[in-house]
């Protein structure tokens, strides 16, 4: 179903990079494998990547596929990259988002956070 690397769930297949980078940088490597930054729409989806981010015995941060183009303070101004609908309100950390940055972050507590688009994470792509 899903090409090597690759880990299937809910109809879609899902990548892990592993390597520490911007999130412009991460969309790109997403776009040459023809997928975008991971769009989460479901409690199950958002486990999916969750688990699939604890390599060994530590649990990493990584880039999703969510953004913010006005006042990103505001939860109801962010949408997915790959514009698919924003279904899911998902589990914003405590005073989340809470600044202007434009680009979110899953972290290892299974919350979303918004953050400068050039701090450096792992990523997950779908497809």
């Amino acid at each position: 179903m899903c090409d090597d690397d690759w880990k299937f769930f809910g109809g879609s297949c899902y990548l892990v990079r592993k390597e520490y980078f911007s999130q412009a940088d991460a969309q790109d490597y997403c776009d040459m494998h023809g997928s975008n930054l991971a769009s989460i729409h479901s409690d199950g989806e958002q486990e999916f990547i969750h688990s699939i981010l604890k390599i060994g015995v530590e649990q990493h941060q990584a880039w999703i596929g969510l953004t913010c183009d006005s006042d990103c303070d505001e939860r109801s101004n962010w949408r997915w990259m790959d514009g698919s609908p924003m279904d899911y309100n998902g589990p914003w950390g405590v005073g989340e988002p809470d600044d202007p940055e434009p680009c979110a972050r899953l972290r290892s507590d299974n919350t979303w956070a918004n953050v400068d688009c050039s701090s450096v994470y792992y990523s997950v792509c779908d497809k």
